[in-house]
């Protein structure tokens, strides 16, 4: 009874890693676009603040500096720019 458990929950554990590949063998990806796009803009990690200003960043983005106050209001569509303590983009978010 112990090794039809033990096999069934093998079995399971199988199912679940396949439906991580697509049809071609690759690992499926892990996580799709985002819904603020911050993935066309991931060159501007690194950058200075006034390349993040100088962007042609959508219009509900915001650009946060590193002592900022920030609402906390959470829009899925907003792309924020955050600004480390060194003036350099230091990561990109949705919310």
């Amino acid at each position: 009874m112990k090794a039809l458990v033990v096999s069934a929950l093998l079995a399971l554990g199988a199912g679940a890693c396949a439906a991580l590949a697509d049809p071609s063998g690759r690992p499926a990806q892990a996580e799709a676009a985002s819904a603020c796009g911050m993935e066309r803009y991931q060159s501007l990690v690194g950058q200075p603040e006034s390349a993040a200003r100088a962007a042609d960043l959508p219009p509900r983005a915001r650009v946060i500096c590193h002592a900022c106050a920030v609402t906390m209001d959470y829009h899925e569509g907003r792309l924020n720019v955050w600004i480390g303590a060194d003036g350099m983009v230091e990561r990109l978010s949705c919310g």
